[in-house]
């Protein structure tokens, strides 16, 4: 019964009946990057945080039939001004700032008149080698070695490598270990020792992989120009509830005064490193202190009037996402 519910609902006019009573409910979409590259090929994308080109525009397409996208400007003056959104409002969302948000999400989002807002980590802007994750991913992907016996946090692994479901399992496992609870400095020497016990002590090779290197700042100012948004993501894409509160300080407000310093305009969007495991009171204030005027998180649940702007809700998209599957999520929501 339920499914045919469901079929009756997405697949004929009858979705505009429970649409109409989404009146006053924000829909907010997480995308990490968007790629040409199947999985466990040229990028391994073991969670699945790269969507394919052909599927993104393929969403977005059946999304923006039942959604009005709103720029970043309407949402900052719907909780701070009392504006009104438009009828199903969507605002889309991409984190960290991979090269291929350029390469192959901006074309799309361009052609559908798309408005977005991109996320930026400012250290890693124009760095050829990736983030701690990326250089992690494709070590575990690349390496010759049938076995990975490490030592991680006072925690003995031994992990098998002998296909891409063993490797996959591998890298969840020691990304578990690394993001339960430590500085960035310590994550930083454990990966560094990992990816030197699996062969690959150095990463120049990832260099030509728009899926694992960043943005360059004329690509932002590029984008800048033709509707794309930009919000700070800290500096080094830190957990900022696991840093001192200095150092907290300086990530939020140097990613800040970087973008507002290369775009010419004020930035008051954040989003937390981490999802909602990086957010508190104390760093709510620390942004509030800072500028910011919005603060993202995942969360996977809508917003309406009375969403914390500091806090607001997001719904992860990935490789395996349905377009299907989203709406009904949305719909139930």
């Amino acid at each position: 019964m339920k499914s045919f519910i469901r079929h009756i609902i997405l697949d004929t006019q009858a979705v505009r009946i429970p649409l109409r009573f989404k009146k006053g409910i924000l829909s907010i979409l997480c995308f990490h990057g968007v790629t040409t590259h199947g999985r466990f090929c040229k990028t391994a994308n073991f969670e699945g945080r790269h969507v394919h080109k052909d599927a993104f525009k393929d969403l977005l397409e059946y999304l923006l039939k039942r959604f009005n996208p709103i720029t970043l400007e309407q949402l900052t003056d719907y909780y701070y001004a009392g504006k009104t959104l438009p009828e199903n409002p969507l605002f889309i969302t991409f984190d960290d700032g991979f090269a291929n948000n350029y390469h192959h999400a901006f074309p799309v989002l361009k052609s559908l008149n798309c408005p977005a807002v991109i996320f930026l980590s400012t250290g890693y802007i124009e760095n050829r080698t990736g983030f701690w994750v990326e250089r992690l991913e494709y070590s575990i992907h690349n390496t010759k070695f049938e076995r990975l016996r490490t030592s991680l946090l006072d925690h003995d692994l031994d992990l098998p490598l002998n296909s891409n479901e063993e490797k996959e399992t591998a890298y969840r496992t020691i990304l578990r270990f690394l993001k339960g609870g430590s500085r960035l400095s310590a994550i930083e020497e454990a990966v560094r020792l990992i990816c030197d016990r699996l062969g690959f002590p150095a990463l120049s090779r990832i260099d030509g992989n728009e899926d694992y290197r960043f943005l360059t700042w004329d690509e932002v100012k590029e984008m800048s120009a033709h509707g794309i948004s930009f919000g700070a993501h800290t500096v080094h894409h830190v957990n900022l509830t696991f840093e001192d509160l200095e150092k907290a300080r300086w990530e939020t407000q140097a990613s800040k005064h970087e973008l507002e310093s290369r775009l010419g305009r004020e930035c008051i969007a954040f989003c937390y490193p981490y999802g909602r495991s990086g957010y508190n009171d104390k760093m709510e204030a620390l942004l509030k202190e800072s500028g910011f005027k919005l603060g993202f998180q995942l969360g996977g649940k809508l917003n309406d009037r009375d969403t914390n702007p500091m806090l607001l809700n997001r719904i992860p998209v990935g490789w395996g996402s349905r377009k299907e599957d989203l709406f009904w999520h949305i719909l139930r929501s």
